[in-house]
């Protein structure tokens, strides 16, 4: 998972765009939806 994480988004730095090396990492696009409900927003 740290290989992983090295390898698509802290060495590549500023040279693809962000969404692309999360969508690498994780293999999906980014969602805030667990961040809001931590904060206790609704996410429905």
């Amino acid at each position: 998972m740290a290989k992983r994480l090295h390898d698509n988004v802290m060495s590549v730095g500023n040279s693809i765009h962000p969404r692309d090396g999360y969508r690498k990492f994780r293999g999906r696009d980014p969602d805030v939806k667990a961040y809001l409900k931590d904060k206790g927003f609704p996410t429905t």
